[in-house]
């Protein structure tokens, strides 16, 4: 499951991957239902008497399994960028973006800071300063991973990319970085996509004017 997550949310395609895991998830529970109907009509058929009883209370444990299961893993998956946004906030006293580790900004990253990312960790945040773009990886004490000066980003632009879902995408020398705003539950975010846009381009925009970014 943890595995799954990861793969969910390091995706080039996220628009994709997430329509295929909700389609993944409605195929599990119809074969949830159909074998738990199945395997009452079976016991039926062999007692000579049905039990519709039997049938919800079998539908109601596997529905909770499923539940429980979904309710704990994602979250728990989730927990460290929840609490890296929240201490950043707390420390910035503005509202931080975290975009997900998709293979351009994961090796982007790893090549320009000394470690290797956590394997398991689903997103950086970005903060803006007047002439940088910091990442920042960790959970509860972010640790800042990359700082990106704005005066090394050759272009920005909100480009919609193979999915037709609108992001922003930096251009450092001949490398494309796409940024697919995280927002919930391991979802994307069209409105905070935007907004990291904008403030991208007030902060190369503030960058070349001298007047900082605010």
């Amino acid at each position: 499951m943890l595995l799954y997550l990861v793969s969910l949310a390091r995706s080039d395609k996220p628009v994709a991957a997430r329509r295929r895991a909700i389609a993944l998830l409605v195929l599990v529970f119809v074969i949830s239902t159909l074998v738990a109907v199945l395997s009452i009509v079976v016991i039926a058929a062999r007692n000579g008497r049905s039990s519709p009883g039997l049938v919800f209370v079998l539908l109601a444990i596997i529905y909770l399994f499923f539940a429980v299961f979904f309710l704990v893993n994602i979250p728990l998956f989730c927990l460290p960028r929840w609490r890296r946004e929240g201490a950043l906030e707390t420390q910035l006293g503005r509202r931080v973006h975290s975009v997900y580790l998709t293979s351009e900004i994961l090796r982007y990253v790893e090549s320009n800071c000394a470690a290797k990312v956590n394997p398991y960790a689903e997103s950086v945040s970005v903060v803006l300063t007047p002439a940088h773009l910091e990442f920042w990886a960790g959970g509860a004490k972010p640790a800042l991973a990359v700082t990106l000066r704005f005066a090394d980003i050759s272009s920005l632009q909100l480009s919609s990319g193979p999915e037709g879902f609108p992001r922003p995408e930096l251009s450092i020398d001949d490398t494309k970085i796409p940024l697919y705003a995280a927002t919930g539950w391991l979802g994307i975010s069209r409105t905070s996509s935007r907004r990291l846009y904008d403030q991208l381009r007030a902060g190369l925009t503030n960058s070349m004017t001298g007047k900082g970014f605010r």
